[in-house]
């Protein structure tokens, strides 16, 4: 799990718009959304994991169980449920289920490089993100389990 852990920038996204639009993410949510120059922030604490993602001028945290199944607010505002499964020391997978709408994503890490493909009925994306640190440190209600924290930013 350590290669996993880190601060990531968002520096490549291949065909994201298909994916939300099969998912039922309105139009107006999908313009907004810039996942390229993105953060994303992974870091464990015994079977916790903890997640953190600065998109579009957004801050969502969270924190999971690895292997538990929870509710999710998603940062689109669906409510779904979702687990996280480590894989291996390198590839965390996470599975949504929203409706009868399964979503898939699998984050892979080789070296300083991570590669989430996403994929959810006949639509797949991928994200390539550069490792640029160690984890941000957590905000004091970051512990918000499976859902949103109070932590939504607006820097616009």
């Amino acid at each position: 799990m350590s290669a996993l852990i880190g601060e990531w920038k968002c520096f490549e996204c291949r065909n994201i718009d298909s994916v939300m639009a099969e998912l039922g993410v309105n139009q107006e949510i999908r313009d907004r959304v810039e996942l390229e120059g993105s953060f994303l922030t992974i870091d464990f604490e015994e079977s916790d994991l903890y997640i953190r993602q600065e998109t579009s001028g957004q801050t969502y945290e969270r924190t999971f169980v690895l292997g538990k199944e929870q509710e999710e607010l998603t940062p689109d505002g669906r409510i779904v449920r979702t687990v996280f499964t480590l894989e291996s020391d390198c590839i965390l997978k996470q599975v949504q289920q929203h409706g009868f709408t399964e979503m898939v994503l699998i984050r892979e890490v080789i070296d300083d490089l991570m590669t989430t493909s996403i994929r959810t009925g006949d639509s797949s994306a991928t994200l390539k993100c550069r490792r640029i640190g160690p984890p941000k440190r957590r905000t004091a209600t970051s512990n918000v389990t499976g859902a949103a924290a109070d932590t939504t930013a607006n820097s616009s």
